[in-house]
């Protein structure tokens, strides 16, 4: 399919069952059978996903004004998703003037087409347009491909980041890109 079909657009309301089921797939697709992944992982994993990816918590954040998803569309089909959270700085770095980008997800099939790309160049064109001078993340050591997507991008290590998935502590770092 041509680039040109690629349809980027804010989500509304309305769009949370797409998100939901969008969520819950991408979030496995990328964590699930991780081969840094023990059986108990396995299984917070799914805990976490039914926990934290329910159609009542993205309703709710898709009507928080701090909140913003996006989302890609194809032929009606939804491809992948990016979502900002406004006012959330980690202490390492409340020194920023940053936004943070807290989820930015494509589905597996669709990797290599330049989306992830794309979703992060519109994300960087809305922190400069609220006047922005950072974007901040989090990403899971483990996940090899995003973190070199990121680096590849312009972000860069700026420390370590606890993220707790039921009763275990993973180590994440913390990325920072100047705008």
């Amino acid at each position: 399919m041509p680039e040109s079909s690629l349809y980027f657009r804010f989500a509304q309301p309305a769009d949370y069952q797409i998100l939901t089921q969008l969520s819950r797939q991408t979030y496995l697709e990328s964590y699930s059978h991780h081969p840094a992944n023990t059986p108990e992982d396995e299984a917070r994993l799914h805990l976490h996903i039914a926990q934290h990816f329910t159609p009542e918590i993205l309703h709710q954040e898709l009507q928080h004004s701090e909140k913003t998803f996006w989302l890609v569309e194809e032929n009606g089909e939804a491809l992948a998703y990016a979502k900002i959270i406004r006012g959330s700085i980690p202490e390492k770095i409340k020194d920023k003037n940053a936004l943070h980008l807290d989820k930015i997800y494509v589905l597996k099939a669709q990797h290599q087409r330049g989306i992830g790309k794309k979703l992060l160049l519109e994300i960087e064109k809305i922190a400069r347009q609220e006047q922005y001078e950072w974007l901040w993340l989090t990403v899971w050591e483990a996940n090899e491909p995003a973190v070199k997507f990121y680096l590849h991008n312009g972000f860069v290590r700026a420390g370590s980041h606890i993220f707790v998935m039921g009763n275990h502590a993973y180590e994440d770092s913390l990325m920072l890109k100047k705008l």
